[in-house]
């Protein structure tokens, strides 16, 4: 951004790469701080526009966060399911953890072989 500290709707929306439609409700639920420095000249202020990008990308990590401990979760589940047949078939925490780790990679595999040949993994029955 330049070094200019408050912005017209329309420049605080094209550096967004959003509509000045859209960045007008941005503003009326709040989610986009605006001032008024005059009565009729509506600005968005440099720091309201980083705090939403940062905002964003929170939410970005937060999410993917959340999906890869919910992925993780049901594998270690999965595995903590499992009985030992003998005293040696038991696991150690490191143990289980590579063979999570395993096993995420291989269905990531499978996952990017399906997309690459437009197949997917029959379910079993």
């Amino acid at each position: 951004m330049t070094g200019k500290l408050l912005y017209r709707y329309a420049e605080a929306a094209e550096l967004l790469g959003i509509s000045d439609r859209t960045l007008r409700r941005l503003v009326d639920s709040e989610k986009i701080l605006s001032v008024h420095p005059c009565e009729r000249t509506p600005r968005i202020p440099k720091q309201a526009l980083n705090q939403y990008v940062k905002g964003l990308l929170d939410d970005a990590y937060r999410e993917k966060e959340e999906k890869a401990n919910k992925e993780t979760s049901k594998t270690e589940s999965e595995v903590q399911n499992e009985e030992p047949t003998s005293e040696s078939d038991s696991l150690s925490g490191t143990q289980t953890r590579k063979r999570l780790q395993k096993n995420k990679a291989e269905s990531n595999r499978e996952t990017k072989v399906a997309r690459k040949t437009g197949t997917r993994k029959r379910a079993r029955i």
